[in-house]
């Protein structure tokens, strides 16, 4: 060894020792340490480490918030001038088109059973009605028929 390095010194003369190549160190990460045990009693948290302190305008759900420094505060319908009204058109719009697709593809897929199930009745009622008809006018046939019964006398052989 050198000494200084860390490293052994060159081979001298007709040596048969191989030198070994210079060391080099590697540092590994240690695992990341266990997490601290629960505590064994109830939940005392204190939370006020965990909120910013700059952030004492923000209301939470336990303080009052009083309503006029609220609506002084923001702007008002009015003052927002045309940009509001034309996002409200350019939504209604978007909302429109959306509900009309939706209808549109609702349709596209119940409309052809629709149209079966109608026709499957309007058949059945039409055989119906054909059916009573022709009862009708086989009916009134018999019966004028039976009222113009005459005597059938064929023809006398020579006339």
């Amino acid at each position: 060894m050198n000494g200084n390095d860390g490293t052994p010194p060159p081979p001298t003369g007709n040596s048969s020792v191989i030198p070994f190549p210079p060391r080099r160190r590697s540092f590994v990460a240690a695992p990341p340490p266990p997490p601290p045990p629960a505590p064994a009693g109830p939940l005392d948290l204190d939370l006020s480490d965990l909120v910013p302190e700059g952030d004492d305008d923000i209301p939470v759900l336990t303080e009052v918030v009083d309503l006029a420094s609220v609506s002084a505060d923001a702007p008002d319908e009015k003052d927002a001038g045309p940009d509001l009204e034309a996002l409200r058109e350019t939504l209604a719009d978007a909302l429109a088109a959306e509900l009309a697709h939706s209808i549109e593809q609702r349709l596209a897929s119940e409309l052809p059973s629709l149209v079966e199930a109608t026709l499957a009745g309007l058949q059945d009622d039409l055989k119906a009605g054909i059916i009573a008809a022709t009862e009708a006018a086989l009916k009134d046939f018999i019966a004028r028929r039976q009222q113009l019964q005459l005597p059938f006398d064929p023809p006398a052989p020579g006339n």
